[in-house]
């Protein structure tokens, strides 16, 4: 038996939850879906803090974040977790079936109220974020990157499209950039996001996939 007589420690597997996430070629389209997952993996983690560690104890950590590399058409959404080897299974399919509840929150139903509060939390952490990120040089030199980018890889070649690709990004900066800075119309976004919750949910976490790490026993994670 996987830790019997052994420390705590020694017993402990990693689980992670693999998700992808198609976010198209519209910059438009991309930065809207980019910022739905965001705020989704937010109500996830919350939600299984609450649920999956305060209420049952089953893990001991975890961790929902959203990955994209740049110009690509779809990120991942990966959830971490560390729990006794003895309940990884029971873990993957109590935070699959945790998601399935957030995915109906929108219905009359028990998760329906904790999914609220959780984007209420998730909307005071993104204005704080939002506060100090608009200050921070470096947030603004990687947004006018990230808008270059999203032009640089639209389709064409030559010297004819690399201007209209330069003209489009400078046009995308221009009309955007102080959409970005205020924190009216970010909040604005964000509540718009949040009460799309439900939705993300049924659309990314259809596609999973599992893995379970055990160490050794004598290996400490």
């Amino acid at each position: 038996v996987p830790g019997e007589g052994k420390d705590e420690d020694e017993a402990r597997a990693m689980v992670m939850l693999g998700h992808k996430v198609s976010t198209g070629w519209s910059p438009e389209d991309e930065l809207n879906t980019d910022l739905d997952v965001r705020l989704a993996c937010q109500v996830a983690q919350i939600k299984l803090i609450e649920s999956l560690r305060t209420d049952q104890h089953l893990i001991y950590t975890v961790n929902v974040d959203h990955s994209r590399n740049s110009l690509a058409p779809f990120g991942l959404v990966f959830t971490h977790m560390s729990c006794h080897a003895e309940r990884a299974d029971f873990v993957v399919q109590s935070a699959l079936a945790e998601f399935e509840a957030i995915a109906h929150s929108d219905e009359e139903g028990p998760t329906q109220a904790s999914v609220t509060e959780a984007c209420r939390s998730v909307s005071k952490q993104m204005a704080e974020w939002h506060k100090r990120a608009r200050g921070n040089n470096s947030y603004w030199l990687f947004w006018l990157l990230d808008a270059w980018k999203r032009y640089a890889s639209g389709p064409g070649a030559g010297i004819a499209a690399v201007r209209q690709s330069q003209q489009a990004a400078v046009a995308w900066v221009d009309d955007n950039v102080e959409r970005v800075a205020d924190a009216e119309l970010f909040g604005m976004r964000v509540e718009d996001s949040l009460a799309r919750t439900p939705q993300v949910f049924r659309s990314i976490f259809k596609q999973r996939s599992a893995l379970v790490m055990l160490p050794e026993l004598k290996t400490k994670l």
